[in-house]
């Protein structure tokens, strides 16, 4: 199913279910309010649209399907639903992004060989996900940072894999809000990151 089918399917979903007062309106597109704070979306405050072909962006303020997360400037498209506009996804990969290497720092490096190496994303519901095996450093110090938009909001601990015993031995792997990845505590041969996190707004 190509991407219009599947609008239209939705469309006409919505449009079942909500009688004839949404029938014969189009699907639109539009751009969410550059000035919208993401962090108000928990606390139920919805964003405005700037829809395709006007100049303004619009009074009144449309609900999201989930589990998208609405950003400030997110091309969106938007359903009918009764006598309103039902936001049902970002067009595009949103706030998702492709796997991409970290920098080490203080003698930490991939474990090597046929080891997944050490990368980080996010995925279309702002969540970070980091995956790989790393070695060689200085325990207790930092092994690599992560940018902005890809950082906790507060400090928190992990336990980690850190070696192939049975059962495994496990360190304490910390994340600061500044995007420090720091392994700690009884670290063996290695360290698996296998992890992911809500990042901060």
């Amino acid at each position: 199913m190509d991407a219009l089918s599947f609008l239209q399917d939705v469309a006409g979903y919505a449009q079942a279910q909500a009688g004839n007062s949404s029938a014969d309106r189009p699907i639109r597109l539009g751009t969410i309010d550059p000035a919208y704070a993401p962090a108000t979306f928990w606390d139920g405050t919805l964003p405005r649209v700037r829809f395709d072909g006007e100049a303004t962006i619009s009074g009144k303020m449309y609900p999201v399907v989930a589990p998208y997360w609405p950003q400030p400037g997110d091309r969106v498209a938007l359903v009918p639903v009764g006598t309103t506009y039902l936001i049902i996804g970002a067009l595009g990969p949103g706030l998702a992004t492709k796997w991409t290497p970290v920098t080490f720092t203080n003698g930490w490096g991939n474990f090597g060989s046929s080891w997944q190496t050490a990368q980080y994303r996010r995925d279309h519901t702002g969540r970070v996900w980091l995956r790989g095996v790393i070695s060689g450093g200085t325990v207790g110090s930092s092994a690599f940072q992560l940018p902005a938009g890809f950082r906790p909001p507060a400090q928190f601990v992990t336990d980690a894999v850190s070696s192939g015993g049975n059962p495994p031995t496990l360190c304490r792997l910390q994340f600061n809000p500044d995007g420090t990845v720091v392994p700690q505590q009884q670290v063996g041969t290695f360290v698996a990151l296998d992890h992911s996190f809500d990042r901060a707004p």
